[in-house]
């Protein structure tokens, strides 16, 4: 986690795009500008002429470029992570940070899977504040194995993290659009649901809803059924996740507003 704030830290902090000369300790030097520093391990990012970004330890540079490093790094921890940047720039740069985060390792499974018949019939669902319920098509109800969860719920907590700190500096930045560009992160912090594996079985629901399970793994698994719908001009996302346990031997199941996430 505290990788995961300091990354946030650069992010969020102003940059100035300068092209200059750094001089290792061995009297190699590139041309590169500084785009950000790493907090925990002492390194600044440097980013050459082809795009490449190379994380060079303080410690390797000489004297007088580590000092400019460090310097960089001082300014940063001396002001508002937010302070100099617009929220349209905080905005982009989470999202970018986003999309460098690694994706969940592919586990491999100890033994094939062994299936038994299922006829476990469900039902996807919510309730309003008002009592009406709103069915829910088209939503995937897939089966996992422990393995694989396990690996998502590691990449699943580090997008939400970046998420939340991208929100915390778009707070106290002073742009005038902030809340707002606050809110739409809302949308994204489900996006990474988008980069669940493949299941191990998954059936849709239909118009009503619907579902049907007509196989189960024999060892351990878990359901996952993702989901959303638009309310006004905002969307409402549902996530859940059922244990084998309370999936097993059941008749029915209904995936409702009582047991989302």
């Amino acid at each position: 986690m505290k990788r995961l704030i300091a990354l946030i830290l650069l992010l969020s902090a102003p940059l100035v795009a300068q092209v200059t000369t750094w001089t290792n300790k061995d009297g190699k030097k590139i041309q590169a500008e500084q785009v950000g520093l790493d907090l925990i391990k002492q390194t600044a990012q440097l980013k050459t002429a082809d795009g490449k970004v190379y994380d060079v330890p303080f410690a390797s540079l000489n004297d007088a470029d580590a000092a400019k490093a460090q310097s960089w790094m001082a300014a940063l921890t001396s002001k508002p992570v937010s302070g100099g940047i617009s929220g349209d720039q905080i905005l982009d740069e989470v999202k970018d940070a986003l999309k460098k985060l690694p994706l969940p390792a592919v586990t491999k499974l100890d033994n094939p899977v062994v299936w038994e018949d299922a006829n476990v019939s469900g039902q996807c669902f919510i309730v309003t504040k008002g009592g009406d319920n709103v069915k829910l098509g088209l939503i995937t109800i897939a089966i996992y194995d422990p393995k694989t969860t396990n690996a998502f719920y590691s990449y699943a907590l580090d997008w939400e993290i970046v998420v939340a700190k991208g929100q915390n500096s778009l707070l106290s930045s002073s742009d005038p659009n902030a809340r707002e560009l606050s809110d739409s992160l809302d949308d994204v912090k489900y996006d990474g649901y988008k980069n669940l594996p493949e299941p191990l079985y998954s059936v849709k629901t239909d118009a009503d809803g619907k579902f049907i399970l007509k196989k189960l793994p024999k060892d351990d698994f878990r359901l996952f059924a993702i989901g959303s719908r638009k309310v006004g001009s905002n969307t409402e996302h549902y996530v859940w996740v059922i244990e084998a346990k309370d999936v097993r031997g059941k008749d029915q199941l209904f995936l409702s507003s009582d047991n989302h996430k």
